[in-house]
């Protein structure tokens, strides 16, 4: 899912991504880019760890040109809580508000 900025100078976009063949991986995030520059799966808001499965059901939201809104549920298990803890607030000059919607444990 994709949301350009009210100005359209940025574009917001949460993802899916999985890699890592047998040993793989699978995460969802959210990154947030000039309109002009490409998606970076590696470059997210959340996480300390970004390969790590930890938020679902991410929604989004500009509330205002320099001023994103991000829901979530998360993984509330205590090997999630240090990585959990990591979201970038401001980023290109927007300010990115996180509301999490769920502190249950996720099922796999």
């Amino acid at each position: 899912m994709e949301k350009h900025s009210p100005d359209g100078a940025f574009v917001a976009t949460v993802f899916t991504c999985s890699g890592g063949g047998a040993a793989g991986y699978t995460y969802e995030n959210v990154n947030l880019r000039l309109q002009s520059q490409a998606l970076d799966p590696r470059l997210c808001l959340m996480g300390e760890h970004v390969t790590w499965h930890s938020f679902k059901q991410i929604k989004i939201r500009w509330v205002g040109p320099r001023h994103l809104e991000v829901s979530y549920e998360e993984d509330s298990s205590p090997a999630y809580r240090e990585n959990n803890t990591r979201k970038i607030t401001s980023l290109l000059g927007v300010r990115i508000d996180y509301i999490p919607l769920a502190h249950e444990l996720l099922p796999p």
